[in-house]
């Protein structure tokens, strides 16, 4: 009997993982009152401040000016401020910027997927299920992709669709779908071969009713393990392309652009604003690759045939 899978250790450590993500991006911005949590503000003579620095935000004129003593009588508005993570070389909070950054990385990464795997579905099952010159078509589109790497094929979309969070989510999707068509094919292949399928047939069901009700349904286990594995190669894609500048544009941040802008810093005594979106970017693409191998060890049809929906 299989081991259920919601119920496995490695899933839920994955799942507590980007579930904690999710609530940090989320919530975090409502507990930074006034201007804070805002990723782009500035902090006048708040310059690569080390993390925990601790003072007082004073504003002026419109501006915002940092003080670690007492702040002027001149100020509107005062407040007290921590800036966890420290602030870089334009005077931003690193703990706002990470947040929205990794915010619009998982956003970009989960619509890209989701455009890749609706796509390989929809191309995969006629594919599969219909054969003839629709399987011979789709099937060489696909081989026609499948020669080029996905970083290639990433890089060419967003240069002939430009930049912007729409045209990067599209780029990725279009550069992902042909391994999700090439497993749910595979797998129509099997399944409209399966015994409830000819019954499905032979009672005079059309073919739309048999793919859709009989057939799709006991492909999600394949459509399920792509969509982990696309979701951190999309954001990997996403990252890769901001850092070379054809991705999110600055200075809305994602953890592609928080690397590159402070890249010269590496080596300055300062490696924690390049460090520290690189961690979490290897953290979040290693936890869904074992999620991945993990849903496909529990769901593997080639070693245990999964019950059929009919």
């Amino acid at each position: 009997m299989r081991k259920k899978w919601w119920r496995d250790g490695v899933v839920a450590g994955v799942g507590a993982w980007l579930i904690i993500e999710i609530l940090w991006v989320t919530i975090t911005p409502f507990f930074r009152p006034g201007s804070r949590g805002q990723a782009n503000t500035q902090y006048r003579q708040a310059r690569l401040l080390a993390p925990f620095s601790s003072g007082k935000v004073c504003q002026r004129e419109g501006l915002l000016y940092f003080y670690r003593d007492n702040s002027p009588q001149s100020c509107s508005i005062s407040e007290k401020i921590i800036f966890i993570l420290g602030t870089d070389a334009a005077g931003r909070d690193v703990m706002d910027r990470l947040t929205a950054g990794l915010k619009i990385s998982l956003l970009v990464g989960f619509l890209g997927m989701a455009v890749s795997v609706v796509l390989g579905c929809i191309l995969g099952a006629l594919a599969g299920f219909f054969g003839g010159l629709v399987d011979a078509c789709i099937v060489a589109l696909i081989q026609v992709l499948w020669t080029f790497p996905s970083v290639f094929l990433a890089l060419t979309f967003s240069i002939l669709l430009g930049k912007g969070l729409d045209t990067i989510v599209v780029a990725i999707g279009l550069s992902l779908w042909t391994e999700t068509a090439r497993m749910v094919r595979g797998e129509v292949l099997r399944c409209k071969t399966r015994l409830f399928v000819l019954a499905a047939q032979a009672l005079g069901y059309g073919p739309w009713r048999q793919l859709i009700h009989h057939v799709l349904p006991n492909v999600w286990p394949v459509v399920l393990i792509t969509s982990v594995g696309h979701f951190s190669t999309a954001v990997l894609l996403e990252s890769g392309l901001s850092f070379l500048g054809l991705g999110i544009e600055p200075p809305t941040p994602s953890l592609g652009n928080l690397i590159s802008e402070n890249k010269i810093f590496l080596f300055a005594g300062y490696s924690r604003l390049v460090g520290i979106p690189s961690l979490l970017l290897v953290v979040n693409t290693l936890a869904m690759i074992v999620l991945a191998n993990r849903l496909r060890d529990l769901w593997d049809v080639r070693r245990q045939e999964p019950p059929l929906q009919t």
